[in-house]
């Protein structure tokens, strides 16, 4: 606390963001068996300015500070989880 909020990211890069528990995700693939495919956890896609503006509803006076180093790759990476949540699972 007080110190600047230190951003190593493009601001407008997105990730898959995961909010929540993934232990019910990773239980839910035991007891479903799906074990032999590959999918995609996570609640949603979020820019680094998106996720300053949720901090700052939290801590509105919350000061920035840009880390001048180099980006470690220009992508977003934005994906889906509905092959996963078609398989029934619920967040």
């Amino acid at each position: 606390m007080g110190q600047p909020l230190s951003v190593w990211l493009a601001y407008e890069q997105a990730s898959p963001i995961l909010f929540g528990r993934a232990v019910n995700a990773v239980a839910f693939i035991i007891q479903t068996n799906f074990l032999t495919e590959d999918y995609n956890y996570f609640t949603l896609n979020a820019t680094v300015r998106e996720i300053v503006e949720v901090i700052r509803e939290f801590v509105p006076n919350v000061e920035l500070s840009f880390v001048d180093s180099p980006i470690m790759n220009q992508l977003s990476y934005e994906g889906s989880p509905q092959r996963f949540l078609g398989q029934g699972f619920a967040y």
